[in-house]
């Protein structure tokens, strides 16, 4: 019964839709799936975002442009510099920071208990920063690039682009 999902990007987000709509509860799981990334270059790294992304804002495209409300970090960074460094968004911006990487710390060491995170904590404003590029890029196109080829996502459905 899973073939009417193989041409769906968020395969795993339309499977829940279904069911969802079919009448029943979806749940999820309390196991954490352990999964595996490979060392990406900084385009590879972007491209895997650019297709999470894109696939989310395909799913759920009103939910996608509030998305811009969870930027924190990125924003109070902005209010810094737009506020000229004044004493209360240098404030807002330390807050923001505790915040943030606390919420970092409780999700790798006490949900995923991830023993990698550690050493990288000092990368979550990047990601964050980085997450702001990806979210506004998403928006503009409709392609995505999976294993090295390349995909035109549309109602969440991929058709393989030929390559010439």
């Amino acid at each position: 019964g899973f073939a009417p999902l193989f041409e769906h990007l968020g395969d795993d987000y339309e499977l829940g839709a279904r069911i969802a709509a079919a009448g029943y509860e979806v749940l999820l799981a309390h196991e954490v799936v352990d999964t595996f990334l490979p060392a990406y270059s900084v385009g590879g790294f972007f491209q895997h975002q650019l297709r999470w992304a894109r696939a989310i804002r395909d799913s759920r495209p009103k939910d996608y442009v509030g998305m811009a409300a969870t930027f924190g970090l990125p924003w109070a960074l902005l209010c810094v510099v737009f506020a000229r460094g004044s004493w209360w968004s240098c404030g807002l911006l330390a807050i923001t920071a505790v915040l943030r990487f606390a919420m970092a710390w409780e999700v790798s060491q006490g949900v995923l208990n991830d023993r990698y995170a550690r050493r990288h904590m000092w990368l979550v404003p990047v990601r964050d920063v980085l997450a702001v590029a990806v979210w506004v890029v998403s928006f503009f196109g409709q392609t995505v690039v999976w294993r090295g080829e390349r995909f035109r996502l549309n109602q969440g459905k991929l058709t393989r682009i030929e390559q010439s």
